[in-house]
């Protein structure tokens, strides 16, 4: 799937837009980043994920990372998200490797 394709299956998969969205083209290599917002009421905070979509040579390698809340336990919530986000590309036959 394309950048395009995939950043589509995100919004779908999350239910929601994300407050940022860039693909940019450099030479052979294009990158998407995307940043999404959720809200988590047993932490009471927003939590982000930003999401980097590599693309070069009909290859595509994805990187999540998830923070936000300033307390020292967050219960889980930047887990949640991330593997939300992890999820999506399970579903497309991509090799997942969590470091959460």
């Amino acid at each position: 799937k394309t950048i395009e394709e995939l950043i589509q299956l995100l919004k779908y998969d999350i239910s929601q837009n994300p407050i940022e969205e860039n693909i940019q083209n450099m030479g052979s290599t294009r990158v998407g980043i995307l940043i999404f917002e959720r809200y988590y009421h047993r932490v009471r905070c927003n939590i982000t994920a930003t999401i980097v979509i590599t693309e070069y040579e009909n290859k595509q390698n994805v990187d999540v990372i998830c923070s936000g809340c300033a307390m020292i336990f967050n219960y889980g919530a930047n887990d949640e998200f991330a593997r939300a986000v992890s999820n999506t590309f399970l579903c497309e036959n991509f090799k997942v490797v969590e470091n959460f």
